[in-house]
């Protein structure tokens, strides 16, 4: 569940949520004529925040990494597995994840860095995949992650909301197979197998169409 949204900066508003169904909305007052939009007033970038604080991946000049937004350090508090969590990334220094309320019976230890517990990204997921979906702590080809499962959660950009069954337009269809069989608490690994199918039967075209080509 999650708490709090907040940042280093006394200009961020900080965002609360309560137990149960939350909105968050842009205000219009009396004077507001159609004119003024509800776009550009942060709903999209609290998206982003929670997603970058719950290991996101990051690309220099993208998203939360902008030269207006260097010194800003965003921190979420959620709950998860019964724990209190507060999770803080720096935009400065995105590679670790500084997590308080760690348990020594996680699957992945954090480690110290600069007198702090933090994870990378990479681990980051692989813990809160365990906790959340109770996803294996490992790299399987074709195993849905938590980066892929949260997104059905936490959607963003405008393409996520354009099926129920997939959180990006050009989302792969096995990805889509495997998640949605997940979710619904069905053999996702029957997916994953005809996808590994799949790929054989790529291969031995390949094969085959190599093989020709020598005959001829």
């Amino acid at each position: 569940m999650l708490k709090r949204v907040s940042a280093n900066h006394p200009t961020f508003k900080t965002i609360t949520f309560e137990p149960g169904f939350n909105v968050v909305l842009a205000d219009r007052t009396q004077e507001s004529d159609k004119k003024d939009s509800r776009n550009g007033l942060g709903k999209s970038t609290l998206i982003e925040i929670i997603h970058f604080c719950l290991g996101a991946g990051t690309r220099k000049n993208k998203g939360l990494l902008v030269e207006a937004l260097k010194d800003w350090e965003f921190s979420l508090d959620f709950k998860v597995s019964g724990q209190d969590i507060v999770a803080s990334r720096d935009v400065k220094n995105p590679r670790y994840i500084e997590l308080s309320g760690t348990s020594s019976k996680w699957p992945i230890p954090p480690r110290r860095v600069k007198g702090r517990l933090c994870y990378d990204a990479k681990d980051l997921n692989h813990v809160l995949g365990a906790l959340m979906f109770g996803l294996p702590v490992s790299e399987e080809k074709y195993q849905p992650s938590f980066r892929a499962l949260i997104s059905y959660f936490i959607r963003r950009g405008k393409d996520a909301f354009s099926s129920p069954f997939e959180f990006h337009r050009k989302q792969q269809e096995w990805l889509k197979q495997v998640c949605n069989a997940f979710l619904l608490n069905l053999a996702w690994e029957d997916s994953a197998s005809l996808q590994q199918l799949k790929d054989r039967k790529k291969a031995l075209d390949k094969i085959g169409r190599a093989s020709c080509r020598e005959r001829v």
